[in-house]
């Protein structure tokens, strides 16, 4: 096995429309910090653990059918929704943003609450009563 594929992939850009990543079956960990995304989806990678996005824009995210996946951060000035559906062993999962719309969990069955850093209520919606701990800042 080459050894690229023990190591974590990261990326750095200025600008990026979307990233779309589906059935990378070596990619263990996900560290983004992108100036401009849209949107971000994420399928199917069976050993990734850690995803990180950071950006400076408006951003949703789809995540989904991620087996090993414990942690997702997501930084950005603007978060229009997130989306997570089959992460059985999410346990943290953290918002960090100007204005966060809406966060969806279906079928993440160990996450017990969602981290939000906001200026404004955040929506979450799921198939369990995830609580929020929701720390609401002034905008600038």
């Amino acid at each position: 096995m080459p050894l690229r594929m023990l190591q974590p992939v990261s990326s750095s850009s200025k600008r990026l429309a979307s990233v779309s990543i589906d059935s990378m079956h070596w990619l263990t960990s996900l560290v983004l910090q992108i100036t401009s995304l849209r949107s971000i989806t994420l399928e199917r990678c069976d050993r990734l653990e850690v995803v990180n996005i950071g950006c400076f824009s408006t951003v949703s995210a789809q995540l989904t059918s991620l087996a090993r996946v414990t942690s997702v951060i997501v930084q950005s000035s603007h978060i229009e929704w997130i989306e997570m559906e089959k992460l059985p062993l999410l346990q943290q999962f953290s918002a960090r943003a100007s204005k966060v719309d809406k966060i969806e969990a279906w079928s993440c069955p160990v996450l017990k609450e969602v981290d939000v850093v906001s200026s404004t209520p955040v929506r979450v919606e799921g198939d369990a009563n995830i609580p929020v701990r929701l720390v609401q800042v002034e905008r600038a």
